[in-house]
């Protein structure tokens, strides 16, 4: 399955039309149906417009649909010893867990990054 599908798949799931994702995205009419990878710039604006939309399942369609909670990175993020109380995972598999993705967005931003400075 590839990302168009997986997208297809979270808007299924959210129950939100093609017609309203192309107008929520600003892509064009057309771009779920058509061939091929998806550019990262795409990505990123799905992702953008998406917050609960895991990039990394979006991308290699590995992990959940939806991002954990614990793993945002926005300001009211939980810190990892209150995501080892709230999901209560061994402490290593979590950091484990946490660093990977912390790696992968690190990955991601830098060739986000690459491509713009390339337009």
């Amino acid at each position: 399955m590839g990302s168009r599908e997986r997208i297809l798949e979270y808007l299924k799931n959210k129950k939100i039309t093609k017609y309203q994702f192309y107008k929520e995205t600003g892509l064009s009419n057309g771009f779920l149906d058509k061939d091929g990878a998806i550019g990262s710039d795409k990505c990123e604006q799905i992702c953008y417009q998406y917050k609960d939309l895991s990039a990394e399942w979006l991308i290699t369609g590995k992990g959940n649909m939806f991002k954990n909670q614990y793993a945002e990175t926005t300001a009211d993020a939980l810190t990892v010893q209150e995501a080892s109380v709230a999901y209560p995972h061994n402490d290593s598999t979590l950091l484990d867990r946490l660093e990977k993705q912390s790696e992968e967005i690190g990955r991601l931003r830098k060739i986000i990054e690459d491509l713009k400075l390339q337009k």
